[in-house]
């Protein structure tokens, strides 16, 4: 019997330890789908993405003690078509809202982990239009930074970020809008109408490539927790 019962809790403690290497069980990503950086750049669809996992691009490990997902792209990655740079990113794959409709948000705990040594830039949240990128959250060198409001003269989000340190971020459009969280306190908001066709999306989207870095050279971030709605 002592024996069978150690057994039990050694099959039990495997079982957990597999379901824990699921992205999927980390994060809901029941909306979403993944682009990667692999030679050739590959898309995994919603459904696909339930059982995916692929070190170390993207895979659930434990960072400081609590679940996240590693996203990771290194300089000589290959690049979606439109784009010059690596990718291992989260892009929502339901219906594109429009900016003047409704309540649309996105909410993600994340912690930029690594930057490339030549050129540290790494997208981490996003929105994306029919007529290209309407909106970035980047690392910047030190900063932190938003990309997108047209006044063009934006603060940092946060000024010498400690590489992974966890942060939340809340992007928010609505009424033709755009509302930035940092840390649940409002940082930005500025008026965003134009355009259509709009989606989130988070990840890692590494700022270099073989122009700039060597080929080692990589971006990393962790997302804890990842949220869509759309009202």
């Amino acid at each position: 019997p002592d024996m069978l019962s150690f057994l039990i809790v050694v099959v039990s403690v495997w079982i957990l330890g597999c379901n824990s290497e699921l992205p999927s069980h980390v994060l809901d990503l029941s909306t979403f789908k993944l682009q990667l950086p692999t030679n050739p750049a590959r898309e995994i669809d919603t459904a696909a993405l339930q059982s995916f996992s692929l070190p170390p691009y993207f895979y659930a490990t434990n960072v400081s003690g609590s679940p996240a997902v590693i996203f990771w792209a290194q300089a000589n990655g290959t690049h979606t078509s439109g784009s010059e740079y690596p990718r291992t990113e989260l892009s929502e794959s339901g219906k594109p809202f429009q900016p003047t409709q409704g309540t649309n948000s996105m909410m993600v705990k994340e912690a930029i982990m690594h930057l490339p040594d030549k050129r540290p830039e790494v997208v981490c949240a996003q929105i994306l239009g029919e007529g290209g990128p309407v909106l970035q959250v980047r690392m910047n060198g030190k900063n932190l930074v938003v990309y997108g409001d047209p006044s063009g003269d934006v603060p940092p989000l946060q000024e010498n970020y400690v590489l992974g340190t966890p942060f939340t971020l809340e992007i928010v459009v609505e009424a033709g809008t755009i509302k930035i969280y940092y840390n649940s306190a409002l940082k930005l908001s500025f008026p965003k109408s134009s355009g259509s066709g709009w989606y989130f999306k988070a990840g890692a989207y590494v700022q270099s490539n073989l122009s700039y870095d060597a080929p080692t050279a990589y971006g990393e971030v962790a997302i804890f927790n990842l949220k869509t709605v759309h009202a």
